[in-house]
């Protein structure tokens, strides 16, 4: 089966009805029809199994769901049950019999029948908000109890009813304001394509001798077992955004035993081949540890990659990345560590230029990912641990920007600025770092400050809630403790 990609437009299947035992049976149903019909189709023609298997897999899920599930749209009232939409309908026939009638018995008699259908659907909308806000309430209580925040924001957002704002001004080359879609489109490509993602090779490249890597004899480098790729799939988190393929996440758990089986019998020929199918070099991705034959097959997963940028759910043309690693993949944070553990390791060498720590250790530096916070008792060793940074940083690729970087002095005499290239940093006397506020002076009464305010703001933007006659003591309190209180502590 040949197929041709063809560019479209961003799509959002809804995935929520899976949540109905019904409908997923349908849903499940389809999916295996569609495997069936896909699979007798291919076994009449003599194509690539690598390509054929790929493509089912698309297929198969994005016509189930487009025939069975449909495509979500944004709902002004999420609380709003079917229940009360039926009811809602019954209101509205009510309404067109009381206007098509001539008669004024008859009028009467569906004025009276439209009053208490109102009746009815207000009460029922009354309760729906009750009980959406109660599953709310504690779907907050169990993302704190998990220390789970961003389910948290997502609550107070949907909660405020806020939605994320856009802007689609951007500027040209020139400083210009670009207004059309087409011109703003490509602007974007032209961005991530020479600034952003694809930079200049590393003039003096480390090469793997300076970076050896121990080979470790237990890791398998057999294709992965039904049992692992169920153990992924388990792993995968719902309502993240779908690839090129549009397949969500949601789709491939509805029915884990043949979604697993499916990608069991794709990846056996990837493994077997080592090739990948067209479709992963735009964005599909697969888990793999480093060793032997799986660097070769995490290498052919890099042969080719092209990315397209989104502007208000429109997607530019594709562009090659020569550099850096796959936006939004599972694996480029551990192949970023692999980088980034290499360059602070060479930085700070014996360690002997850091601050004192207990009586016979140094502090030498905190990280998270690429914030990184360099810590030196003079002037001259933190300037040498800044130029190794920048050094071997240029080595991987990577580049120090200057303007997010700062320099803060705590009893120290020296007035000499840090550099970074031809660049001098900026001292301050408090930064952000990882959402906590450090300060030069009053030890943590900054930070204090910036949780207050905060958790302040967080309790005005539902104001409406606590002011809500509808909404119990109990719900409040819920919400409270589990929306308010964990921004503070």
């Amino acid at each position: 089966m040949n197929l041709k990609f063809v560019m479209r437009d961003k799509l959002r299947y809804d995935v929520d009805k899976l949540k109905n035992k019904n409908i997923r049976e349908e849903f499940c149903l389809k999916l295996h029809n569609r495997f069936k019909l896909l699979e007798s189709v291919d076994n009449d023609q003599n194509t690539d199994t690598i390509k054929t298997l790929s493509s089912n897999l698309e297929i198969a899920y994005t016509d189930a769901a487009k025939d069975v599930l449909g495509f979500r749209r944004n709902k002004t009232k999420p609380w709003i049950s079917q229940e009360s939409w039926t009811r809602i309908h019954e209101r509205k026939e009510i309404h067109k019999k009381l206007i098509g009638t001539k008669s004024e018995r008859l009028k009467q008699r569906h004025r009276d029948d439209y009053k208490q259908k109102d009746k009815d659907v207000k009460k029922q909308l009354k309760q729906d908000k009750k009980n959406w806000l109660e599953a709310k309430a504690k779907e907050a209580e169990e993302a704190a109890r998990n220390q789970h925040s961003k389910t948290r924001y997502s609550i107070v957002k949907t909660l405020t009813n806020e939605r994320p704002r856009q802007s689609t001004a951007i500027k040209d080359k020139e400083n210009n304001i670009i207004t059309n879609s087409e011109d703003r489109k490509k602007r974007w490509k032209e961005h991530f394509n020479v600034k952003t993602l694809n930079r200049n090779e590393p003039v003096n490249p480390v090469i793997e001798e300076e970076a050896p890597v121990e080979e470790i004899d237990s890791i398998s480098t057999d294709p992965p077992t039904l049992e692992k790729i169920n153990k992924a799939l388990k792993s995968l988190k719902n309502g993240k955004a779908a690839g090129v393929d549009s397949i969500q996440t949601e789709l491939l758990k509805s029915d884990p035993e043949l979604t697993s089986s499916k990608i069991k019998q794709l990846l056996d020929e990837v493994w077997r081949e080592e090739r990948t199918p067209h479709r992963w070099i735009k964005g599909l991705i697969v888990k793999l540890p480093k060793k032997g034959k799986l660097i070769r097959l995490v290498k052919a997963l890099y042969d080719g990659f092209q990315c397209a940028v989104i502007d208000e759910d429109k997607t530019t043309e594709w562009f090659n990345i020569n550099t850096g690693v796959k936006q939004g993949c599972n694996m480029s944070g551990f192949l970023f560590l692999l980088a980034i553990d290499w360059i602070i390791k060479n930085t700070v060498g014996n360690g002997e230029n850091g601050i004192r720590w207990k009586f016979m250790r140094k502090l030498n530096d905190l990280d998270f990912a690429d914030d990184i916070a360099l810590l030196s008792s003079t002037q001259q060793h933190l300037q040498k641990k800044t130029d190794n940074l920048v050094l071997l940083s240029h080595r991987t690729g990577l580049r120090v920007n200057p303007e997010k970087c700062k320099t803060l002095r705590i009893y120290e005499k020296s007035t000499d600025k840090i550099r970074v290239d031809n660049a001098t940093l900026e001292d301050v006397e408090t930064f952000h770092y990882l959402g906590a506020v450090v300060s030069k002076i009053d030890g943590g009464f900054k930070d204090l400050q910036n949780r207050l305010t905060k958790a302040r703001s967080t309790f005005c933007r539902l104001r409406k809630l606590w002011s809500s006659t509808s909404v119990s003591q109990h719900t409040k309190i819920k919400l409270y403790k589990t929306l308010v209180m964990p921004v503070l502590i």
